[in-house]
């Protein structure tokens, strides 16, 4: 199952990361969540976890963690282009219905599941963190999805 998930084929420009650093320590990271809570965290702030993505998200902006991870990803990307799943592998994929960021978002994940044995993708409204506006449904199509 993937939510809003990285595919082999997309680009990866890479990411400068002194630049995040510079915004986190001059406090605009700050500014933006503050200004627009829900482009800057994903998420409204009548939700019940609000306050807490809004911690994390601070805590972890740019921490050592979050670094390499996306250092790591040009290798990842770079190895994994060409790749499929296995054709007998049952493959579930929510996609967001407004990415801007990728040319091609919902087409490069229809080709992920084309083909396969048991391969469902389906297009919710949001952005990329699906898991936060759009937990109620991903439940219930994951339950449907393992059940048949």
């Amino acid at each position: 199952m993937g939510i809003d998930s990285s595919t082999p084929e997309q680009p990866w420009p890479g990411i400068d990361m002194s630049v995040f650093d510079f915004l986190k320590t001059a406090g605009v990271f700050r500014a933006l969540i503050k200004v627009n809570p829900e482009t800057g965290l994903g998420v409204s702030q009548d939700n019940p976890d609000f306050e807490q993505i809004k911690l994390l998200t601070m805590k972890n902006m740019s921490s050592p963690a979050m670094k390499d991870e996306l250092q790591e990803l040009s290798n990842s990307f770079a190895d994994s282009r060409g790749l499929t799943y296995p054709k007998n592998m049952p493959v579930l994929l929510f996609v967001a219905d407004n990415d801007r960021n990728q040319k091609n978002w919902l087409e490069m994940h229809q080709d992920q599941v084309r083909g396969l044995d048991k391969g469902d993708l389906i297009q919710l409204p949001g952005a990329h963190y699906l898991h936060h506006t759009q937990m109620e449904t991903i439940v219930k199509e994951t339950t449907k999805f393992l059940e048949n």
